[in-house]
């Protein structure tokens, strides 16, 4: 009866562990990882690839890449101030496209983050979107940078 349950016990990193994510809110396990303590987060200078958009929601998310020689995304980022939710997706549109062509990036869709993120809130779809037109833009400015002269 006196056992603490599991989201009350505090571990030794929840400090700079900003959100409490219930377990229970059409979340898998895999997407609270990921909203707690994200891959690829932060900021990049010098981006080929940058892209932020705003959601329906008001939440924005940046997306940054580098590409190397052959056009393979080597390095990206993405940062946002927002919910659990746009930063979850934001984490899995950033692992889906390492290591990939801009083609492939450019066709990354609202069902591949499904599977990857494997369950999400329906009421959290928007911040699928956000992340995929995030991605989506930074490959067209990426492409578009290409294209100029001396770039």
């Amino acid at each position: 009866m006196r056992r603490v349950p599991m989201s009350h016990t505090h571990h030794h990193h929840d400090h700079d562990s900003k959100f409490f994510i219930p377990q229970d809110c059409g979340y898998s396990d895999k997407a609270v990882r990921l909203a707690e303590n994200p891959i690829n987060f932060g900021r990049m200078d010098n981006a080929h690839g940058v892209a932020e958009n705003t959601g329906t929601c008001g939440e924005s998310l940046a997306i940054y890449f580098t590409v190397d020689d052959d056009g393979i995304i080597d390095a990206i980022q993405f940062y946002t101030e927002g919910c659990i939710a746009t930063r979850a997706c934001g984490c899995a549109a950033t692992i889906l496209a390492t290591h990939r062509s801009l083609d492939y990036a450019a066709k990354i869709c609202e069902r591949d983050m499904l599977e990857f993120l494997e369950q999400f809130p329906d009421d959290h779809h928007h911040c699928i979107m956000l992340a995929v037109g995030a991605l989506h833009d930074a490959v067209a400015s990426a492409r578009h940078s290409a294209a100029e002269p001396g770039a």
